[in-house]
């Protein structure tokens, strides 16, 4: 009834938030098509640096994510911090989602100032499939941080066995080693993955 009464979807609440950014937040796909649809601005910021799209990769839900890029959305949009909506879709959403993301632009190895990218964040969260599909699509597998990290050490940490082996798989370095002398096979049995220390 508001948006037939021609009400102003890009009209500030009183905290400098948008309301298209309250209906990603409770993940309502319908409020989302709607607001849009009234032109809604996809890639209004709220005041805390993040946009419909870095918040609807925070959360992961395909749709929405899709129903931004489709309307607009800047894909290689990053929180204040740095981190990539890439990064954040990496670690929490679907393959499909990161194909649409990098289909509109969106850097696959963009790193944050840390040096993390979207493949550390998907290693951390041990989603492997959007490991390999990242992989896939020219991932550097042995992309270092300015801590001394690689995927493969953020992978031992997700605890998801898959992981590390998809990396190792595609030629991350199992000689890696952080500044404090931690090895690969230190990571892998401080992580409780014996096996993975045996194979690397």
């Amino acid at each position: 009834r508001a948006l037939a009464a021609h009400a102003n979807v890009n009209a500030l609440l009183p905290d400098k938030s948008a309301v298209l950014a309250w209906a990603v937040d409770r993940q309502d796909v319908d409020s989302v098509h709607m607001l849009l649809a009234a032109g809604a601005k996809p890639n209004i910021t709220g005041v805390d640096g993040a946009t419909p799209v870095t918040l609807a990769c925070e959360l992961g839900n395909p749709e929405i994510v899709n129903s931004l890029l489709k309307a607009g959305a800047d894909a290689n949009a990053a929180w204040a911090d740095g981190i990539a909506a890439l990064a954040l879709c990496a670690g929490n959403s679907t393959p499909q989602t990161l194909d649409a993301l990098i289909a509109k632009g969106a850097k696959v190895d963009a790193a944050n100032p840390q040096g993390q990218t979207a493949l550390m964040r998907a290693a951390f969260k041990g989603r492997t499939d959007n490991i390999k599909f990242l992989l896939a699509h020219g991932a550097n597998v042995n992309a270092v941080t300015q801590k001394g990290f690689t995927p493969l050490f953020y992978a031992l940490r997700s605890k998801e066995p898959s992981a590390p082996l998809a990396l190792l798989d595609a030629g991350a370095s199992s000689k890696a080693v952080l500044p404090d002398g931690t090895s690969v096979v230190a990571a892998a049995v401080a992580n409780g993955n014996v096996p993975f220390a045996v194979t690397a």
